[in-house]
């Protein structure tokens, strides 16, 4: 393979050494356009180097990745210092069509015309995507997983018990265990320094606690200040999780810090994307525009960057799971009341003044989220290390600030709880246990669906091709003389079904599309479909061509390249043979000669001059002097 690096950067364009590993070991220069394309093109030059020639099977899908190379546009190059491999890089492009890919850029969110445009800038592959989804049914199954999602607002507490009755209340293991903390630690390091001594603590306590039936491996943690976010997978589904990625945004102090804002973590289970989220939004309770406001934040600002493809947005992804501590509040600022209703068992009566099903439903917030029906009482605030409600001064209402809210199609959910045992903080924990379906692709049928649909696309291609059909492809000119004009001519007729731009094109390492004594009139031009065309072939030897074949160094010998844009070339052979003219000798080459000047040579000639008479004379003369001293040996 080769490596490639940028040498120099300018406002407009960028200059990259790709370095060729072969016997000779070539270094080619290229000045590329300083764009999406260029960045593209970079960025499957640095794939391939990573996978080489024949790419690995991929252990997550057991699906084998293709790589497919297709023409770039000319446009991404502007100067090339090799012009030899300068015609074989424009005409390939490094695309990855790799069939493990993401779906999570979706082609079902395209439409046809944009899916369309992406062909046309020169990708088939967003063309490609948008058919293989239209026809995912045949060769996609959807499978059943469990996925356990939990919160907790620990408030700066460390673990004094196992988690086990809220992470084991199960009798069946999950499959993906996501769980999100918040207040994770409330010291000055953990905001200042980004550093806490919490962190393993908790994990440690996780993972203690996890369900006993199954092993889980842990794919990623990441935390902001007192947010958590980690998620373990049983060891089974290990090399069916890829494109791991993780993200955080602070929305606290000044809109930056992080002790309120969002941490995240994707990945793509099978072919099916996921993205958890877990935030801590701002308190208090009549600051539910502010709560608004972080949501929206932590959207637009929330983005994960992955080699392969463009940012994706929290909202690019087949399920979203958000958890945290929301901090939405009830709308009734009588505790007294609120503790009634809830003795009561009237928990509808007192969602229907929850702030986050308010906003919800005016369309301020997780407008597109959906929330299970809450049968368990608010989990916030009690008493620490008890089951009382807010004895302080301050007396907090109680409220649902624990929540889990999804999007996303094939979710189910199946429990939605809160775990009333566990006393550590002021908050009680959270949990959702859901069931996804997921897409799991068939080898079998994905290959015989991928290979009818490039097919399908190749034949389409093929039909919309130009084409030219060529009456003569071999040309000879007899007897060729100085300053004689001979032309022979062909028909091109356009045979395909679209315009068509032809161009004779230089040959690799030439300036011109021919030598010197040819000429092809025209030389470039356009065809309507059915439409014919002549092209002359004339050869003409004149004052600058004439040395090189009278001495015998060039002949009348070329090929010429017929070139049709976004199409094939086609090779017309020209031969002859050319009568030597004593016009373009040199006058030492002539008095050398031992024999007199042939006839034909002076007849071939068009005129004669004063020079060409003494030459003749000397030429002679010479020739005679020589009889001479030979009779007088």
């Amino acid at each position: 393979m080769f490596g490639c690096e940028y040498l120099t950067k300018r406002s407009s364009t960028a200059t990259v050494r790709l370095r060729l590993q072969g016997e000779r070991t070539p270094e080619l220069l290229l000045e590329l356009q300083d764009d999406i394309h260029t960045q593209s093109f970079l960025q499957h030059v640095t794939k391939a180097k990573q996978q080489g020639d024949t790419p690995a099977q991929d252990a997550a899908t057991n699906i084998k990745p293709h790589f497919l190379f297709i023409n770039y546009s000319n446009h991404l190059f502007t100067r090339v210092t090799n012009t030899q491999i300068y015609s074989a890089v424009c005409r390939y492009r490094f695309q990855s069509v790799d069939r493990s890919s993401s779906w999570s850029d979706s082609p079902s969110n395209y439409t046809m015309r944009q899916a369309m445009m992406s062909s046309h800038t020169g990708s088939r592959e967003g063309l490609l995507k948008y058919r293989l989804n239209k026809k995912e049914k045949e060769y996609v199954d959807i499978k059943n997983f469990r996925f356990f999602i939990g919160t907790w607002n620990v408030n700066g507490q460390s673990p004094d018990s196992s988690l086990e009755t809220w992470l084991c209340c199960d009798p069946h293991p999950p499959d993906v265990y996501a769980l999100g903390f918040q207040e994770l630690d409330l010291s000055t390091e953990a905001f200042f320094y980004m550093d806490s001594s919490k962190e393993q603590l908790w994990v440690d306590a996780v993972e203690r606690s996890l369900h006993p039936k199954a092993r889980y491996i842990q794919i990623r943690i990441i935390r902001l200040v007192g947010m958590m976010l980690v998620v373990y997978v049983n060891k089974e589904h290990k090399h069916h999780i890829r494109e791991v990625a993780s993200e955080s945004v602070g929305t606290g102090l000044m809109n930056k810090m992080g002790n309120k804002g969002g941490v995240a973590v994707r990945f793509v289970f099978h072919n099916t994307s996921f993205c958890f989220v877990n935030s801590h939004l701002a308190a208090h309770v009549d600051d539910y525009e502010r709560r608004n406001q972080d949501y929206k934040d932590i959207c637009a600002r929330m983005s994960f960057h992955l080699l392969e493809y463009p940012p994706l947005s929290i909202v690019k992804h087949d399920v979203v799971i958000w958890l945290g501590d929301l901090n939405y509040r009830l709308c009734l600022p009588d505790a007294g009341e609120v503790k009634r209703l809830i003795d009561d068992k009237e928990l509808r009566r007192l969602q229907e003044c929850d702030q986050l099903n308010i906003q919800r439903k005016t369309k301020r917030a997780f407008t597109d989220f959906m929330e299970g029906e809450i049968n368990f009482i608010p989990t916030y605030k009690y008493d620490a290390k008890s089951d009382r409600w807010d004895s302080s001064g301050k007396c907090r209402v109680p409220a649902w600030c624990d929540r889990i809210l999804w999007r996303g199609s094939s979710v189910k959910q199946l429990h939605y709880r809160s775990h009333m045992k566990l006393k550590t903080s002021d908050h009680k924990p959270v949990s959702s246990l859901f069931s996804i379906g997921v897409k799991m692709v068939i080898e079998q049928r994905y290959k015989k669906v991928f290979e009818e649909i490039v097919r399908d696309m190749d034949r389409m291609e093929n039909d919309f091709l130009p084409s030219l059909s060529l009456t003569r492809r071999e040309f000879t000119f007899e007897n060729v003389k100085f300053r004689q004009l001979q032309r022979q001519s062909f028909l091109i007729t356009n045979d395909g079904q679209v315009h068509c731009t032809f161009a004779f094109i230089p040959k690799l390492n030439d300036s011109q599309y021919c030598k010197p004594w040819l000429r092809a009139e025209p030389s470039e031009g356009v065809l309507d479909p059915n439409e014919t065309m002549e092209i002359f072939l004339e050869v003409y030897v004149s004052k600058d061509s004439v040395t090189l074949l009278n001495s015998g160094e060039d002949k009348i010998e070329d090929i010429l390249v017929l070139h049709l844009d976004r199409g094939k070339d086609y090779f017309i052979t020209v031969t002859g043979n050319y009568l030597p003219s004593c016009f373009g000798t040199s006058l030492e080459t002539l008095c050398r000669m031992k024999k007199p000047i042939p006839l034909r040579m002076i007849l071939h000639s068009v005129c004669f001059d004063s020079k060409f008479i003494l030459v003749c004379f000397i030429a002679h003369f010479a020739y005679m002097k020589e009889i001479v001293s030979q009779l007088l040996m």
